[in-house]
């Protein structure tokens, strides 16, 4: 019986999440750079004033352990920015901590390297131990080694967005379609476009300013690393 208690408890942290995109916070509508939100069981409402010129909103993503709710977004980078400047954002709908920004998948091309970025993003339940994240698969060009291959895991947190870059004992792309077939997963649509202005950087930014509890989490991330393939971690259970 014991057994069963495990199997259980996972059910019920998937439907608990389930539950709570449906029945908590939705996005009404979008005014400029602010993203509106109200919430279906109390009549609250929560606007989110981003760093875009017209956020285009993807999901509410929410911590399943404090229920934090998050957004999960794209739009530009700056006002007179083209398309290419395209990126992922995740950020608290209350707005405290910082934005955390992601590559846009899709391809990004050079005129003189070819390819040099290539990755299909998820958000949901996307990895057996992700159960409401965003997980990017993405091949990226290295100077010297050629394409080298990384998967990203984010997740919400009770005050920030738990961060990993896995570059060895990789995750299969083909787990992350297994969810999207169940419909667990979701695949945000990729863009093929020029090479960015400004160098890409894949690692992961830190959600919040330093503190005490950071150190607690960088632990986490460094033996999510180590984890099996296909149960990744991004420094939560």
């Amino acid at each position: 019986m014991s057994r069963l208690k495990p199997l259980f408890f996972h059910a019920f942290i998937a439907l608990a999440v389930a539950g709570s995109a449906q029945a908590g916070w939705v996005f009404d509508r979008a005014a400029g750079p602010t993203l509106i939100f109200k919430n279906d069981q109390t009549g609250k409402s929560e606007t989110l004033k981003t760093d875009g010129p017209n956020p285009n909103f993807i999901a509410v993503l929410t911590d399943p352990e404090s229920s934090t709710p998050y957004a999960l977004y794209e739009g530009k980078t700056c006002a007179n920015c083209d398309a290419s400047n395209t990126s992922v954002f995740i950020q608290r709908l209350d707005g405290k901590g910082k934005t955390a920004s992601y590559v846009y998948p899709g391809r990004i091309t050079d005129p003189k390297k070819g390819l040099v970025y290539q990755g299909r993003a998820f958000y949901g339940n996307c990895l057996p131990k992700v159960k409401a994240g965003f997980v990017a698969h993405q091949l990226e060009h290295v100077d010297r080694r050629g394409m080298q291959k990384s998967v990203l895991i984010a997740e919400p947190g009770p005050q920030y967005v738990y961060e990993v870059l896995l570059e060895r004992r990789l995750p299969n792309v083909k787990t992350t379609l297994d969810l999207v077939k169940r419909k667990v997963c979701f695949e945000i649509a990729g863009r093929t476009r020029t090479v960015l202005k400004k160098p890409l950087n894949l690692t992961p930014q830190k959600g919040l300013d330093d503190n005490d509890d950071e150190e607690d989490d960088s632990d986490k991330k460094d033996s999510a690393a180590d984890t099996p393939a296909d149960a990744p971690t991004a420094g939560k259970d």
